[in-house]
């Protein structure tokens, strides 16, 4: 173990057989479009290389330790593993499909018509939305989490459906089975990633954690639902390119709020909490005690009770592995929380009335 991590590897035989049958089949592919037509060039060694990479990415979020770590321990690897088989995987596997390659199957009217239908934009999207969605449903999730190979079938489910979601945009046969003007394929791009985004925002912003069965190791001294908003920030993350100065660009997007505020009050809300907290800096409660009652009724209260993006670490009094948590012990040998701003503390308290009370004064 690291960290508390379980380093278990998921050699899962469908889902190897699934990756083999795969890459026999593109090899299968290659061999017959270049005997088929020698002097086509449009199949390049970039796309060879852009599908066997997509193959290993896959292998490795699929087989490997990070399977098991998302699917028992932390729900923000489980969403990458998702980000990575949806956004990276399967797109390169459409960039190392050209139309020299995929035009044969096409030519079989059977074929023909049921990949037009699965590639609709309507029933693309309605596919892939519906498997990501309902493979999130608590319940459904929660059986997936106790058996390893309803697990494998989830993640496959959602990386093939990926495929047929990708293919409307970027799809090498597009333009001959189901075209879409570029003005339609912008409207499709926006409106299909609508479903994962309300989603993530749920996991964000909720409050509280959805999946209840994650094992997290103490040892990273993270919370559920702090792991549940790692997963969230990672999805809505996924769809987003540029500079790695966010903060920056957070603090400039603020300046948008005064004009959307009053069409868009709830998105707007969200963004206040964000300037509140820029302009204040986050509060920071740190909790000390031994593993007891008092110690586990402040914890609740300052999960429950404190603002959004609230700093929490915890700690038993008699080390300071955290910053925040240095010069901060016990009262009268009892469990006590310290309510701060930009690590300047209030009175500690011991009570969980006398911490709400510290963190209204705080907010």
């Amino acid at each position: 173990m690291v960290a508390g991590l379980v380093l278990t590897w998921s050699w899962h035989p469908g889902t190897i057989i699934l990756l083999l049958v795969m890459s026999l089949l593109y090899a299968l592919g290659l061999w017959r479009a270049r005997l088929r037509s020698p002097e086509d060039t449009s199949i390049k060694a970039r796309h060879s290389a852009a599908f066997f990479l997509a193959i290993l990415l896959a292998a490795l979020m699929l087989l490997t330790p990070i399977d098991t770590i998302g699917r028992t321990q932390l729900f923000s690897v489980h969403m990458m593993q998702a980000i990575v088989l949806t956004t990276v995987c399967a797109p390169l596997i459409l960039f190392a499909s050209p139309a020299a390659l995929l035009r044969p199957l096409i030519e079989l009217p059977l074929l023909r018509t049921v990949v037009r239908l699965l590639t609709m934009p309507l029933v693309a999207t309605l596919i892939f939305n519906g498997a990501f969605l309902f493979w999130h449903v608590p319940k459904v999730f929660e059986l997936a989490q106790r058996n390893p190979t309803l697990y494998q079938v989830q993640m496959l489910t959602i990386f093939l459906a990926s495929l047929l979601n990708w293919w409307p945009l970027i799809g090498s046969l597009r333009e001959e089975i189901n075209r879409m003007t570029y003005p339609i394929q912008m409207l499709y791009a926006f409106f299909d990633g609508q479903p994962v985004d309300i989603f993530a925002f749920v996991l964000v912003f909720s409050g509280v954690a959805i999946y209840r069965l994650y094992n997290i190791p103490p040892q990273l001294n993270l919370t559920a639902f702090a792991d549940q908003t790692v997963a969230g920030a990672l999805l809505r993350y996924s769809a987003l390119t540029g500079s790695a100065r966010h903060r920056d660009a957070a603090v400039a997007a603020l300046g948008v709020l005064p004009a959307i505020a009053a069409r868009y009050p709830r998105a707007a809300g969200a963004g206040l909490a964000v300037a509140e907290a820029w302009l204040a800096g986050p509060a920071e409660i740190a909790v000390v005690g031994p593993a007891d009652e008092r110690t586990r009724a402040l914890l609740q209260t300052a999960l429950h009770a404190a603002t959004p993006g609230a700093v929490l670490a915890l700690g038993d009094g008699t080390e300071a592995a955290v910053p925040l948590l240095t010069g901060r012990g016990l009262v009268d040998g009892a469990a006590a929380a310290y309510v701060c701003r930009q690590f300047t503390c209030l009175a500690p308290v011991t009570t969980p009335q006398q911490l709400r009370e510290a963190l209204a004064v705080s907010s």
